[in-house]
């Protein structure tokens, strides 16, 4: 991912997660749910429209996406995070967060098998 404004409160935001379920030992769950996330807001045309549209206010998108994560049952440590975002009027970043714990997630799995195998 290059490094763009706001590159580090993505990482921040996405390592906090991280964190949080590598302590509570439901990484892979809580990366399950990521997915899960990222392929609603990413695939969803109707998402994709309402979240792509400069003319919808910050309030309505924070409220789709509140919206969708209560309602596809997601891992609390998901729900709240969004939340955080939301009501910091931050909704434009769900995607960005999402993405770099993935980014993360794959970067930590790959250096264990690396250990592993030596």
């Amino acid at each position: 991912m290059p490094k763009t404004p706001g590159f580090k409160s993505l990482s921040g935001y996405a390592a906090a997660l991280l964190d949080h379920a590598l302590c509570t030992n439901s990484l892979d769950a809580v990366h399950k749910d990521v997915k899960k996330l990222l392929k609603w807001l990413k695939c969803n045309e109707m998402l994709k429209s309402v979240m792509g549209d400069a003319s919808v206010g910050e309030g309505v998108k924070g409220m789709v996406i509140k919206e969708v994560v209560e309602k596809v049952k997601m891992r609390k440590q998901v729900v709240a995070l969004v939340k955080m975002l939301v009501a910091k009027s931050k909704s434009g970043m769900v995607v960005g967060v999402m993405e770099e714990f993935e980014r993360i997630y794959w970067e930590l799995n790959n250096s264990k098998r690396a250990v592993l195998q030596i």
